[in-house]
């Protein structure tokens, strides 16, 4: 019998997007890999992030108030997974995982350059949820590179398990 554990692979995967969030004390800017999202209101747009409090860039969201979700291909995989294997709390690790971007139109992070479409959000709220707070946040910006209806979106499915559709993927 599976275990209360495995309930969320049991439910389909939402994609995996990279969070980037700006931390003005140190004057850089943070990513992480985020499974845990979907929309939840048209008017206003708004959507939520689910992110452990111990997370460098939970700290930098709550502080800030404001993120940028970054939607990978399949081609990050290796970049996806390291971003959440690591810390920025340190050092730049945008730029150990050789990640650029540009500043959003609405938010001050970064929209990073390898990844075909953004989202610019602003937090409206934020709720505690066992180990994890759910950060509601209004959508102010959408950014999308021509072709985006042929990416092949990333989903995680626990551990360094990954896949597109329905190809397994290891990182």
């Amino acid at each position: 019998m599976p275990s209360i554990a495995t309930f969320r692979t049991l439910l389909p995967a939402p994609p995996v997007v990279l969070v980037t969030a700006r931390d003005r004390q140190n004057d850089r800017h943070d990513t992480m890999p985020a499974a845990w999202m979907m929309p939840v209101s048209v008017r206003p747009p708004l959507l939520a992030v689910s992110i452990a409090p111990g997370r460098y860039t939970h700290s930098l969201v709550e502080r800030e108030g404001a993120f940028i979700l970054n939607v990978p291909g399949k081609d990050l995989l290796a970049k996806v997974h390291a971003a959440g294997c690591t810390s920025g709390r340190s050092g730049d690790k945008l730029a150990g995982l050789g990640l650029t971007g540009r500043t959003g139109d609405e938010v001050d992070t970064l929209i990073l350059d390898c990844c075909p479409a953004a989202v610019e959000c602003r937090v409206t709220a934020s709720h505690p949820a066992g180990d994890h707070t759910i950060f509601v946040a209004e959508v102010v910006a959408v950014h999308a590179e021509p072709g985006l209806d042929r990416l092949t979106l990333l989903q995680h499915l626990g551990g360094s398990s990954y896949c597109t559709g329905g190809e397994r993927l290891e990182a």
